[in-house]
């Protein structure tokens, strides 16, 4: 079982954004060397509010969700999705460079590879 940190919620608690304890280092890198914390907040607000387009956080499966960087990387964040109360989307892989719009055969695997962990869920505040 991974371990994982709460990082965010909603103002209503009903979502809740953790990380990856294992995969942090390279999650908070890419967020904070590609100043994208502004546009990482903003995403999280659209999520929050049920407001969010497939452009921005788009759904694969009932396990598995995507925040998307779109640009000349076109990078994604793969998300772990437990529903229930509160909803929990944990921040678990970054992949550089998604170029096409169907799933190959290694971010399939990626995706599997999502929906069989189990998280341990901490906070720390």
């Amino acid at each position: 079982m991974r371990k994982c940190c709460l990082i965010s919620k909603s103002d209503t608690g009903h979502k809740e954004v953790y990380v990856c304890a294992q995969n942090s280092k390279d999650i908070f890198a890419y967020i904070l060397d590609n100043k994208l914390t502004k546009k990482f907040h903003r995403t999280l607000h659209k999520v929050y509010q049920n407001a969010s387009t497939r452009d921005i956080y788009e759904n694969y499966s009932a396990q598995v969700s995507v925040f998307k960087f779109k640009g000349r990387v076109n990078t994604r964040i793969y998300c772990k999705v437990a529903k229930g109360v509160p909803h929990k989307i944990t921040l678990v892989s970054v992949v550089h460079s998604k170029n096409s719009q169907n799933l190959d055969k290694k971010l399939q695997s990626i995706t599997n590879a999502i929906e069989e962990c189990e998280y341990e869920y901490y906070q720390f505040f």
